[in-house]
């Protein structure tokens, strides 16, 4: 897998063997990934605690169900393992990685702080939760300035998420349905060629 230019450290999520549905993974077979699903309604309190994973989760994906593509604070909230203190990262528009979302993951579940986007007070909050294995991986590096290969992944991906430290929107590759992309003349907008290849 290669990748444009970048100066900051990216996360990116890969997996094989399923399809991405909502943005819920369906695996077709029996796995040691784990994933689950749940809902709760915000609070506005710091440090709330969701519980009942029965794992500790390395990926949370929440959503609350307001909605307003073009207002940063209600759009989805996208924490993995590899994110440090308690960052997360909204995964619309240009946006850096922020805290006060989804605090930690925990060993039963995870904490989300009192921002708008995790835990408005009276707004209910769907999420999904997932947990790695030798199918399904969480892993970070750092941008070079010009395209490099991810390898040591043990498999090809088939739906890979890159996510920018940086105040850049997230990309999204699928291989089954991944026609050619040009390259966009617009440094803004969605660059659906970051992902070159998978392999």
């Amino acid at each position: 897998m290669t990748q444009c230019p970048r100066k900051r450290p990216d996360h990116w999520l890969a997996w094989t063997g399923g399809a991405l549905t909502l943005a819920l993974l369906l695996l077709p077979r029996s796995a040691a990934a784990q994933m689950t699903t749940g809902s709760y309604v915000g609070n506005g309190a710091a440090g709330r605690k969701i519980t009942g994973l029965g794992f500790r989760p390395d990926i949370v994906i929440v959503k609350g169900n307001d909605s307003d593509g073009t207002f940063t604070p209600t759009s989805t909230i996208l924490r993995s393992s590899t994110m440090v203190g308690d960052s997360s990262k909204p995964m619309v528009l240009d946006n850096a990685l922020v805290g006060n979302e989804v605090q930690s993951l925990d060993v039963d579940g995870f904490t989300v702080g009192s921002e708008r986007r995790v835990n408005q007070s009276g707004v209910t909050f769907y999420w999904a939760a997932f947990k790695v294995d030798a199918d399904m991986k969480v892993g970070t590096y750092t941008g070079n300035g010009g395209a490099q290969s991810i390898t040591g992944l043990g498999f090809s991906p088939e739906y890979v998420i890159v996510m920018s430290s940086a105040n850049r929107r997230a990309g999204v590759r699928r291989v089954k349905r991944a026609p050619p992309f040009t390259p966009s003349p617009d440094p803004r907008a969605f660059r659906r060629d970051r992902r070159q290849a998978l392999r």
